[in-house]
């Protein structure tokens, strides 16, 4: 059991080509059930690290670049199919690109960090999850939800836009507790 849910978080990078291909042709119906199998791989494989306490820093850092990986890729073709808002599209690469540029900008001038997710960026990537999937069932026949599209668009920007900033306070704040010479995870 220790090595499934790395081989979970392989398989939904596996599936990233396939997604392109089957969204490049269209074929939403198809898309859609892949970006389910992929979803329900990344819930499999985080019962799994934690049941069987399968945990690794691999996994650590794979499987989140891999849920993100997924979304990015289904996120900018369908923005590219004018199927998704380029506004949308626009906050949720600026919000991510901040994050990471601040991981690596925290990790080269202070030092090692274990970034978790929030519970604000946890439900943040379920609604970028849940539009994906409507935006796929809706262009696939599937779910007819288009109506609903502008308010999930509304509500997944107002949460991009609020876990972008609580990174931005939590990390700044560790980094100036850090200069100041006290130790960010104890002081509150």
């Amino acid at each position: 059991m220790r090595h499934v849910p790395n081989a979970l978080t392989l398989l939904r990078f596996l599936l990233i080509p396939v997604l392109v291909v089957l969204l490049a042709q269209q074929r939403y119906g198809a898309a859609f059930a892949v970006f389910f199998v992929s979803a329900l791989s990344d819930f499999a494989d985080g019962v799994i690290a934690r049941r069987w306490n399968a945990r690794s820093r691999f996994g650590a850092i794979a499987d989140p670049l891999a849920d993100k990986l997924t979304m990015l890729t289904v996120m900018l073709t369908l923005a590219a199919q004018g199927l998704l808002p380029l506004w949308l599209v626009a906050a949720i690469l600026v919000r991510d690109l901040v994050i990471v540029g601040g991981a690596l900008a925290y990790h080269y001038a202070i030092g090692r960090y274990d970034m978790a997710p929030t519970l604000l960026s946890k439900l943040n990537t379920a609604l970028e999850f849940i539009t994906l999937a409507v935006m796929l069932g809706s262009a696939s026949g599937i779910v007819g939800a288009r109506a609903a599209m502008p308010a999930l668009f509304a509500l997944l920007m107002s949460t991009t836009i609020a876990s972008g900033a609580q990174y931005v306070w939590v990390w700044g704040r560790r980094a100036t507790l850090h200069y100041a010479g006290r130790n960010p995870s104890t002081d509150r």
